[in-house]
Protein backbone atom coordinates (compact mmCIF):
# COMPACT_ATOMS: atom_id res chain seq x y z
CA UNK A 1 0.00 0.00 0.00
CA UNK A 2 1.68 2.94 -1.03
CA UNK A 3 0.56 6.60 1.03
CA UNK A 4 -0.94 8.01 -2.15
CA UNK A 5 -3.67 5.42 -1.22
CA UNK A 6 -4.36 7.89 1.53
CA UNK A 7 -7.04 10.57 1.53
CA UNK A 8 -7.65 13.34 3.80
CA UNK A 9 -9.63 12.12 7.02
CA UNK A 10 -8.68 8.36 5.98
CA UNK A 11 -8.34 5.67 9.17
CA UNK A 12 -4.97 4.99 7.81
CA UNK A 13 -5.02 1.96 9.90
CA UNK A 14 -7.63 0.16 8.75
CA UNK A 15 -6.99 0.99 5.57
CA UNK A 16 -3.43 -0.47 5.76
CA UNK A 17 -4.95 -3.64 7.16
CA UNK A 18 -7.40 -3.88 4.68
CA UNK A 19 -5.18 -3.64 1.52
CA UNK A 20 -3.18 -6.58 3.41
CA UNK A 21 -6.05 -8.78 3.58
CA UNK A 22 -6.46 -8.28 0.07
CA UNK A 23 -6.56 -10.71 -3.24
CA UNK A 24 -4.50 -7.73 -4.45
CA UNK A 25 -2.14 -7.67 -2.21
CA UNK A 26 0.43 -11.03 -3.48
CA UNK A 27 3.28 -10.20 -1.32
CA UNK A 28 4.46 -8.64 2.24
CA UNK A 29 7.65 -7.35 2.10
CA UNK A 30 9.21 -6.85 5.62
CA UNK A 31 12.27 -4.05 5.67
CA UNK A 32 14.56 -5.53 7.97
CA UNK A 33 17.00 -2.94 9.68
CA UNK A 34 18.31 -2.20 13.26
CA UNK A 35 16.61 0.59 13.29
CA UNK A 36 12.74 -1.71 12.34
CA UNK A 37 13.60 -4.79 14.06
CA UNK A 38 13.61 -2.88 17.55
CA UNK A 39 10.30 -0.88 16.74
CA UNK A 40 7.10 -1.11 18.45
CA UNK A 41 3.98 -0.04 17.27
CA UNK A 42 2.10 -0.45 13.35
CA UNK A 43 5.38 -2.58 12.52
CA UNK A 44 4.90 -4.94 14.60
CA UNK A 45 1.09 -5.00 14.15
CA UNK A 46 1.27 -5.41 10.32
CA UNK A 47 4.65 -8.22 10.63
CA UNK A 48 2.18 -10.11 13.42
CA UNK A 49 -1.04 -10.09 10.76
CA UNK A 50 1.11 -11.13 7.73
CA UNK A 51 2.48 -14.05 9.74
CA UNK A 52 -1.23 -14.90 10.60
CA UNK A 53 -1.71 -14.91 7.22
CA UNK A 54 0.75 -16.65 6.24
CA UNK A 55 0.07 -19.23 8.64
CA UNK A 56 -3.83 -19.20 8.00
CA UNK A 57 -5.00 -18.93 4.39
CA UNK A 58 -1.58 -18.33 2.38
CA UNK A 59 -0.05 -21.67 3.88
CA UNK A 60 2.30 -23.51 1.22
CA UNK A 61 2.50 -20.09 -0.66
CA UNK A 62 5.31 -17.47 -1.04
CA UNK A 63 3.44 -14.42 0.62
CA UNK A 64 6.34 -13.10 3.45
CA UNK A 65 9.74 -11.54 1.85
CA UNK A 66 12.06 -10.16 4.34
CA UNK A 67 14.36 -7.64 2.92
CA UNK A 68 17.38 -6.90 4.69
CA UNK A 69 19.04 -3.39 4.08
CA UNK A 70 21.71 -3.07 6.92
CA UNK A 71 24.20 -5.90 9.59
CA UNK A 72 21.49 -6.34 11.00
CA UNK A 73 20.35 -9.94 12.55
CA UNK A 74 16.79 -10.79 11.17
CA UNK A 75 13.89 -10.86 13.47
CA UNK A 76 13.26 -13.52 15.04
CA UNK A 77 9.61 -13.94 14.00
CA UNK A 78 10.89 -13.84 10.01
CA UNK A 79 14.33 -16.00 10.47
CA UNK A 80 12.90 -18.95 8.90
CA UNK A 81 12.03 -17.35 5.55
CA UNK A 82 15.08 -17.00 3.44
CA UNK A 83 15.44 -13.16 3.00
CA UNK A 84 16.33 -11.32 0.09
CA UNK A 85 20.09 -8.86 1.51
CA UNK A 86 21.12 -5.79 0.23
CA UNK A 87 23.17 -5.12 2.97
CA UNK A 88 26.41 -6.37 1.20
CA UNK A 89 25.62 -5.47 -2.34
CA UNK A 90 22.45 -3.00 -3.41
CA UNK A 91 22.61 -4.06 -7.11
CA UNK A 92 22.10 -7.60 -6.17
CA UNK A 93 20.00 -7.22 -3.70
CA UNK A 94 17.71 -5.11 -5.92
CA UNK A 95 17.94 -7.59 -8.90
CA UNK A 96 16.71 -10.45 -6.47
CA UNK A 97 13.87 -8.96 -5.20
CA UNK A 98 12.74 -7.63 -8.87
CA UNK A 99 12.93 -11.04 -10.20
CA UNK A 100 11.36 -12.51 -7.07
CA UNK A 101 8.30 -9.90 -7.81
CA UNK A 102 8.81 -10.57 -11.70
CA UNK A 103 7.73 -14.25 -10.81
CA UNK A 104 4.17 -13.07 -9.63
CA UNK A 105 3.21 -12.40 -13.37
CA UNK A 106 2.94 -16.12 -14.30
CA UNK A 107 0.08 -16.27 -11.79
CA UNK A 108 -2.09 -13.27 -12.33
Amino acid sequence: MDRSNLKGGDRWKDKIFKALKSDDCVYFITVQSERSISKRGMFQKELKTALKMQEEERLGQKFILPVKIDGCSVSPSVEHFQWIDFSQDYGIGLTHLLNELGSIRTFL
